[in-house]
């Protein structure tokens, strides 16, 4: 599980236009315990060395409780299993919530380029909520959550709380792709494939949108043609195969 963490890292950091320098963070989750990137450290040259664990436990009791940011820090370094290890990502907060729900095991988080020229723009929303072609809909869902900016640790976790249950109530169904504004994507799935799968996809979705922008008026799918990609039985077993190859 921590060897594929890792690979899942270095797929992303080894892609200057997913994650350059500290940036992004990846986590797994087995049982009580979540393992993060460390703070500060690089996707790219990520080792064990650099993983933090965490009490999901003390995490859900800062989440739950809305810890003063006065003492937030020391709580969040309390949660390590291990006190010699380095101070876990500041965004944990959000990775442990998401953690929470069925079905996530991995989670990662990365700045992709060409997605942040379309989250720095009004066109984030029709980003979000639109489909261009069928290897979006089936590695990105029916639409993505989209999460207006926020400043990272706690105010973020807001964000990304409120947003993802109004999205959820909408939608009956969790995002695997949520978008957040001025600040990057969170990918999160069962398996390191199937988040790697759907972080690749956005970034292709948006040098594909951005692209036809400036072409002209872009043409998407049809809420049909979705709706049909979607019951199609030959992509649910397509997407099954990903969700089970990690």
């Amino acid at each position: 599980m921590i060897d594929k963490l890792l690979n899942l890292a270095h797929a992303l950091g080894t892609e200057p236009d997913l994650a350059i320098l500290a940036e992004g963070n990846v986590s797994v989750k087995n049982g009580d315990v979540i393992t993060i990137k460390s703070s500060g450290t690089n996707l790219k040259n990520l080792s064990v060395e650099h993983l933090t664990d965490c009490c999901m436990k003390k995490l859900n009791f800062i989440i739950d409780n809305e810890i003063d940011c006065g003492i937030l820090q020391n709580q969040i370094s309390d949660s390590k299993i291990d006190a010699s290890h380095k101070k876990p990502s500041m965004e944990i907060l959000f990775h442990a919530w998401l953690q929470r729900q069925d079905g996530v095991k991995y989670i990662a988080h990365c700045h992709p380029t060409v997605t942040m020229q379309i989250l720095c723009t009004p066109h984030a929303e029709t980003f979000a909520n639109k489909r261009l072609f069928p290897d979006q809909v089936i590695y990105c869902g029916k639409r993505s959550c989209i999460v207006p900016y926020a400043e990272p640790g706690l105010p973020l976790l807001k964000q990304i709380r409120k947003s993802v249950t109004e999205f959820f109530q909408k939608e009956n169904v969790f995002p695997s792709l949520i978008l957040l504004k001025n600040h990057g994507i969170i990918s999160i799935g069962t398996t390191d494939e199937e988040v790697l799968s759907s972080v690749l996809m956005c970034e292709k979705a948006a040098k594909i949108f951005t692209g036809a922008q400036s072409i002209g008026k872009v043409d998407f799918l049809s809420q049909d043609d979705v709706n049909n990609l979607l019951e199609s039985e030959d992509e649910k077993y397509r997407l099954k195969i990903i969700k089970d190859f990690g």
